[in-house]
């Protein structure tokens, strides 16, 4: 009798479990083929979302983990894309459009940072675009968006920048020192190099009296006084998908959601995401990852609602500049996932 009931007990135990792992199948569907999702992010407020996914494990019906691959050019962002080494890639606008003018399979999935550069500067009788006439400039990054705009403003308002100014261009750290001490007036930087420059001059250096280092001039009105167009955003990161990431549509939905939530979490909750954004960023401090989110206009749009901003974007640009930042052409309707 009792073996009869050991047999009986055994039974249902195996019933019980086989069931149990079916209902987990139907629930977690992609768990089944364990992967890991990995993203190519660099230093910036558009890698946030991620992180706020990551943290409250966002994708775990699709993978047992997502993981963050920082990279530190452009160059070796592209070998990534290249080689399809990561799924997804948070990437300048002009080089996402650049590799897949070369043929990489990769394609828009929305954009993720928007808004032109601030001029920092202690100058505070700097009031006006002019004001820069025979002035000298620190850029950090030449022929990078934030060094394009502002050559395009300087053109735009009658200003030569290869005559009527002196454009420097210097790393970060460079910049941040050189402006404590006096030795430059006037900076532009990505949103990146600008937080740490602002969190350098005014919270890890000595102030001298009325030494005050500041956003003093942004770009973006000015880009509007000049396309007559108030309020038209300017592009410049966006969220791309690579390589056969492209043909699982319901693992891109699931991550765009979940990163639309988490970029919307994130602006409503600055305080709380630079404890997050530490932990990823170790090299940074609080209070610049506080003032990155504060510098920037995070918001992910999708393909569909950011193509005219993108395409009107680049037609005004590329009156100043050569065609080749973004391998000669626009991006034909392809490059945008639909």
């Amino acid at each position: 009798m009792k073996s009869i009931f050991k047999i009986v007990y055994i039974v249902f135990c195996i019933v019980f479990t086989f069931v149990s792992l079916c209902s987990c199948n139907a629930k977690t569907g992609f768990n089944e083929n364990a992967v890991k999702i990995s993203v190519a992010v660099p230093q910036s407020p558009s890698s946030y979302p991620l992180m706020y996914m990551i943290k409250n494990n966002s994708m775990q019906d699709f993978a047992v983990e997502t993981q963050l691959i920082p990279y530190s050019s452009n160059d070796e962002l592209n070998q990534m894309a290249v080689s399809n080494q990561v799924h997804f890639m948070i990437a300048p606008i002009t080089e996402a459009i650049k590799i897949y003018n070369k043929g990489v399979n990769v394609r828009l999935l929305g954009v993720t940072l928007w808004g032109a550069p601030y001029v920092i500067s202690s100058d505070k009788f700097l009031n006006d675009i002019q004001d820069l006439r025979d002035k000298e400039i620190a850029v950090s990054k030449e022929g990078c968006l934030p060094d394009l705009i502002l050559r395009h403003i300087l053109i735009g308002n009658g200003l030569n920048p290869d005559i009527n100014l002196k454009i420097t261009y210097m790393n970060e750290a460079d910049i941040s020192n050189k402006l404590s001490a006096g030795e430059i007036l006037y900076s532009v930087s990505d949103v990146n190099d600008s937080a740490s420059i602002l969190t350098y001059t005014n919270y890890y250096y000595f102030r001298k009296d009325g030494f005050d280092i500041k956003k003093r001039l942004s770009l973006e009105e000015y880009w509007y006084k000049l396309t007559g167009k108030p309020g038209k955003k300017i592009p410049i990161e966006a969220l791309i998908a690579v390589g056969d990431t492209i043909e699982n549509e319901e693992m891109v939905m699931e991550f765009l959601n979940k990163f639309r939530e988490g970029t919307k979490w994130i602006n409503s909750n600055t305080s709380e995401m630079k404890h997050i954004a530490i932990e990823y960023f170790p090299e940074y401090e609080e209070q610049e990852i506080f003032e990155s989110l504060e510098y920037a206009n995070l918001k992910f749009v999708s393909p569909k609602e950011s193509k005219k901003d993108i395409e009107e974007f680049f037609n005004e640009l590329l009156k100043t500049t050569s065609i080749d930042i973004i391998n000669a052409k626009l991006p034909d309707d392809n490059f945008y996932y639909k």
